[in-house]
């Protein structure tokens, strides 16, 4: 599972706990390299989760009905807001 963390924090992290490590001069290269990374192309997962009603379930993202019958089984995501259900 890929975790994307951004460049500024990496970075603030790195000062703050290898300064009394590591010189400035060592850690200002890492920073170079680390600025110098192409950005990911990610995007925001919305998360949700199912609210069951008798023959319905509901979004809890964005309230949408889904009303097929599903039984015991949601699909995976909102078709409305696109949230994975967890």
């Amino acid at each position: 599972m890929n975790v994307y963390i951004s460049k500024s924090k990496v970075i603030s992290k790195l000062w703050s706990d290898l300064s009394p490590v590591l010189t400035p001069d060592v850690i200002r290269t890492v920073v170079d390299v680390i600025q110098s990374l192409d950005p990911a192309d990610v995007k925001e997962i919305k998360r949700a989760k199912w609210v069951k009603y008798p023959c319905l379930w509901e979004c809890s993202e964005c309230r949408h009905w889904e009303d097929r019958q599903y039984n015991d089984n949601p699909p995976p995501f909102c078709s409305r807001c696109g949230a994975k259900m967890g």
